[in-house]
């Protein structure tokens, strides 16, 4: 179980998730609808009530999620995790490992359906399937969900971009951006406020999370020689911003026609993301609910004070949800 105590979290790591990932998870590649190849990992649990298949978020990777994949397996689920078109192991459009470059929003959806034809389905055929999906995967879950209603019987999503936050810049500034950048040909340049990715120099007050134990373990992770620099994104390009908004845009047009369960987890303390675009998505979807995290900062899962509440939150969601199912 998840040790909610700073001070236990790296044994639990190191003797506990560690060789589990070693011992159950597969990992592997697929060919996407356009031939870019999009990294996976796989844990099949032999006596699953359900699937859950996670989407990360902006500049994340599979890394930052060992905690949650092992506690979603030890709690009853197969679990699958995507690591997004640009990121990780994935296919990538520029040569800097630390940006992250997608030409059109609705690529990342597209990828996740051929993930779910492909590896998913083909695996767990009998299962029903569920989504937990973080930030940038909340939109990108989101948007799935509008354009392919039939796949996921729930979906938890977590601090999801619904309504890009442009740091003190309005969205009018934000517009205009947009315009200045494709007259210059802005493209594959780091959007304002992205910074290449500096393995000497950790950053923990800035990040998303308020647990100083997570942030250590992922940040090995991420700077880590061995790995050859995939995992160290750390800013958008102009390219990828332009996408992002008018995806975001385009989806909160209709988010009604999002049927299934859905958990909305809304971070009390966010910066990343405007939680204006999670309460419009509660109003609109017909069958939403929210809950609300008041101490936690935008990556809930990787926060201290509202952790427990989290976890149990999750579960009893998608518990309830497998027992319907």
């Amino acid at each position: 179980m998840v040790p909610f105590d700073e001070e236990h979290y790296r044994e639990y790591m190191d003797t506990v998730v560690q060789p589990w990932l070693k011992s159950t998870v597969k990992g592997g590649q697929f060919e996407s609808f356009d031939g870019t190849k999009i990294q996976y990992y796989e844990a099949l649990n032999p006596n699953a009530k359900a699937a859950i298949v996670l989407v990360h978020g902006f500049c994340e990777f599979f890394g930052k999620f060992h905690e949650m994949f092992y506690d979603f397996y030890e709690h009853g689920y197969s679990v699958f995790f995507i690591e997004q078109r640009g990121h990780g192991l994935s296919g990538r459009t520029v040569p800097e490992l630390d940006r992250v470059d997608v030409k059109d929003f609705r690529f990342y959806p597209k990828d996740l359906r051929v993930f779910l034809d492909k590896i998913v389905k083909a695996d767990v055929p009998d299962l029903p399937l569920f989504l937990y999906a973080h930030s940038m995967g909340g939109a990108v879950s989101a948007m799935f969900l509008e354009m392919y209603p039939k796949y996921f019987k729930a979906a938890v999503l977590s601090s999801p971009m619904l309504k890009m936050s442009f740091g003190g810049i309005p969205s009018w500034g934000a517009d205009m951006l947009v315009v200045i950048s494709k007259i210059l040909h802005w493209n594959d340049k780091l959007m304002p406020g992205q910074t290449p990715f500096d393995p000497n120099k950790p950053d923990f007050a800035s990040n998303a999370g308020t647990s100083k134990a997570r942030y250590d373990y992922q940040f090995e992770l991420r700077s880590d020689p061995a790995s050859g620099g995939v995992y160290t994104m750390n800013g958008g390009t102009y390219t990828w911003g332009r996408a992002a908004i008018s995806g975001t845009k385009a989806l909160r047009k209709v988010m009604d026609r999002i049927q299934i369960p859905i958990l909305i987890c809304q971070a009390g303390k966010d910066t990343f993301v405007d939680n204006a675009g999670e309460d419009e998505l509660l109003e609109k979807a017909p069958n939403a609910d929210l809950i609300r995290f008041p101490n936690a900062k935008h990556e809930i899962y990787n926060c201290t004070d509202d952790l427990e509440d989290y976890y149990r939150a999750l579960f009893r969601f998608f518990d309830a949800q497998a027992a319907a199912n």
